[in-house]
């Protein structure tokens, strides 16, 4: 729901949970192995926030993300899973369903659901 923004999330917040994703994908960040480029062709934030921040090229994105994957050296996926899900809770619209309506004037709104 983050990656095609449907639950809003900004920017460093979105760097930190790629980071947290990576860790859980691909375990301890090493250098020697995780060079330049090695993210290359995969999403990691949404595309909005890219898009609010066209002057940092995907190389930066990657180094971001690469600098807080390199803080999560020694943890467990699980570990990394749960923390991913705590910081994803604290999102703003998190839990929230938005849903488009229509009222009886023909006005269109957009309507959130807590449940």
């Amino acid at each position: 729901m983050i990656l095609t923004d449907a639950l809003f999330c900004p920017a460093e917040m979105s760097v930190l949970l790629a980071s947290y994703a990576m860790q859980v994908k691909y375990g301890d960040y090493v250098p020697e192995t995780h060079r330049p480029g090695f993210l290359a062709g995969k999403t990691l934030v949404p595309n909005r926030v890219r898009d609010q921040h066209k002057t940092w090229s995907m190389g930066e994105w990657e180094r971001k993300v690469m600098l807080w994957w390199n803080d999560h050296r020694g943890m467990e996926a699980e570990s990394a899973m749960l923390e991913y899900l705590k910081h994803a809770e604290d999102l703003e619209m998190y839990g929230i369903t938005v849903s488009a309506s229509c009222s009886y004037m023909a006005v269109l709104s957009v309507m959130g659901v807590s449940l």
